[in-house]
């Protein structure tokens, strides 16, 4: 995260109260950017997947002497919600769950290379960071948007 690795990444994968993920590929080209070396599953160091928690999506290969998924640090997962499954979880969200919440929210389906569960209109991230235990900062400063003239006939998109 520190590298900036996820900024101009795009959410690939929302399923509504449950999970969020994404940070595994390019926002414009949705091309998948190379993976840093795998992990091994951590779920047992006793961080839960609680809401706000963010974990590492697991990887296809499993080892049958542990039962146990790799993790790839390329693609990031966001609950919603709880979830009893073992996924490695480093992080949680400290500030802006109420954007996880309305990311949660948003109409789904098959959009570029994703068969199902996408946004249908993208949702990027623009900037992941770390920040000490205990540490908020201000809100954004938001653009003001003009509202629309009186005589003006908004469309429902």
């Amino acid at each position: 995260m520190r590298e900036g690795f996820y900024s101009g990444t795009v959410i690939h994968r929302v399923v509504a109260n449950f999970v969020i993920q994404g940070g595994g590929h390019d926002a414009t080209s949705y091309a998948l950017k190379a993976p840093h070396e795998n992990v091994i599953n951590e779920s047992g160091n006793g961080l839960q997947n609680k809401r706000g928690a963010v974990g590492l999506a697991r990887g296809m290969r499993r080892t049958r002497a542990t039962h146990s998924s790799t993790s790839t640090w390329s693609t990031i997962r966001i609950w919603i919600r709880a979830h009893p499954l073992g996924y490695t979880v480093f992080g949680r969200i400290v500030q802006g769950m109420d954007v996880i919440d309305h990311v949660g929210e948003t109409p789904t389906g098959a959009l570029g290379p994703f068969k199902s569960d996408a946004p249908l209109k993208p949702v990027i991230i623009e900037k992941m960071e770390i920040v000490a235990a205990g540490a908020t900062r201000p809100p954004p400063e938001l653009t003001p948007v003009q509202p629309p003239r009186q005589d003006t006939i908004l469309s429902p998109k």
